[in-house]
Formats: structure tokens, sequence, C-alpha cells
């Protein structure tokens, strides 16, 4: 278990950093003003905002696995994507800074929460790591092939789809989103470049099942989302069928190799 205090440091950076998760999610889904006229840039259409309130969902589920994690073990599938998905949204918002409304509070607590989110996060990181140095094995169950096969396929999917996504090329997505929503949406694919193998590679299940319920909520958010929101989605478009496929396709063989661990 977390020392006391390093428990405190870790909750303080999950709640500081989840809270704004959790409002972003709901003002995405919910509030058609929200990306149009009070988030940090313009974000249209529809979809693109439906878009990163489903990847929002997945960072608000983040935070609660973090939360809920009973060790530091159960935390450590998280970091090393995390540095890539935050390392993608601080670079787009650095190198195209000029999209934002800097006059808004958003844009302003937008920018400070990527700098500050992974900083903090590496500040924990080596006193967690000799605390774990310390602890015994969780668990010596190890994740099973299925599982680690699907994780696997995940991240070289992923790295394709976050390139496609990134470069927003015309007709790669219908309808297709504004520049700086293009780039960020990468962010998550990207992510999960890492994440995925991090948890195949864990050292037990126990410490990657977290990590692969937070998975399953996104891609799951994914297969239902542009169902109920689909008057704003382009089902027909190929590249929406594929993507959609793809997430279903994960989604079902991760939750048929968690059913059988």
């Amino acid at each position: 278990m977390l020392t006391p205090q390093l428990n405190r440091e870790w909750i303080g950076w999950i709640v500081i950093n989840g809270l704004p998760a959790v409002v972003a999610t709901l003002g995405f889904f919910f509030s058609t003003r929200w990306g149009r006229d009070l988030f940090g840039w313009p974000v249209v259409p529809r979809a693109a905002a439906i878009a990163l309130g489903i990847g929002f969902l997945m960072r608000t589920a983040m935070y609660v696995q973090q939360f809920t994690a009973g060790s530091y073990q159960e935390m450590r599938w998280l970091h090393w994507g995390n540095i890539v998905f935050a390392g993608v949204l601080l670079g787009v918002t650095c190198i195209w800074g000029e999209l934002f409304h800097w006059r808004r509070f958003t844009a302003i607590l937008w920018l400070f929460l990527y700098i500050e989110e992974p900083v903090w996060m590496l500040t924990l990181l080596p006193r967690s790591e000799a605390l774990v140095a310390t602890q015994a094995a969780l668990s010596s169950v190890p994740v099973n092939a299925l599982l680690q096969g699907a994780l696997f396929l995940e991240a070289g999917l992923m790295l394709i789809i976050g390139v496609v996504i990134f470069l927003n090329r015309p007709g790669a997505m219908s309808p297709q989103p504004d520049l700086m929503s293009a780039r960020v949406l990468a962010g998550w694919p990207l992510g999960y470049v890492l994440w995925a193998p991090t948890l195949a590679l864990a050292p037990s299940f126990t410490e990657a099942r977290g990590g692969i319920l937070v998975n399953m909520v996104w891609l799951a958010a994914w297969v239902i989302a542009p169902f109920i929101f689909r008057k704003h989605f382009d089902l027909a478009h190929r590249n929406t069928r594929i993507w959609l496929a793809v997430c279903a396709v994960l989604l079902v063989l991760l939750l048929v190799g968690f059913l059988i661990q």
C-alpha cells in the first residue's frame, strides 16, 4: 500500500486534474455552446465536440481508477502513455496557439493543466518506484495471451489511426473536425501506443486490471456514442465505419480476455 504522505500527494494530483476532466466530459456531451463558445478554441463541428467528450470520459475513468487503486502498482500502467498524451496536447497548443482564444479562462486552464499534470506526475514517480522496490508482488498471475494479443494489436492500430487523425487530410474524417480538435483528438490513440503494451507487459493481471477496464470504457463509449448522437456523425462514411469496427473488435477481444482471465 502507499504510505499516507505519498497517498495524499497522488490524491491531490488526481483531484486537481480529474475535476476538469469531469467538467469537460459533461460540457462536450450535453452543451452545444461549451465547445463552440466557451472552450479554449472553437470546437467544430458538433461531432468533434462529442469525440472530445468521449476522450475526456476516458480521462475521467482513468482518474477514478487511479483514485480507487489499492496500491501504486495498480497505477503504474498510466504514466508513460500519459507523457505521450500530454506531450501531444501541449505540443499542438504551443505550435498552433494562435487558434486559441486566450481571453477565455478555459484556454488558460488548458495550458496550465497540460504543463502541471505531467510535471507533477513525474515528481511523484521516483518516490513511488522506490516504495515498490520494498514491497512484494501483488500477484503471480500473468496477463493472459488473448489480452496481451489484443493490447499489442491495439497499439499497432492506434499508431496508424493516430497519425491519420493528426494529419486531418480532407476526406479522412466526415464530418471533418477543425485543425486544433483533430490534433488534440490524436492524443488518445497515440497515448494508447504506449498504454496498451504497458498493460500487456504488466507483471501481473492485478496491476493491469484497472487500466484494461479504463481502456474498455473508452472503446465502449466510441461504439455507443455515435449512435446516440447519430445526427452529428456520418455513419455511412468508410473511415467512420472502419473506426467503429476497430473499436468494437478490440472491445470484444478485451472483454472476452478479461472474463476468461
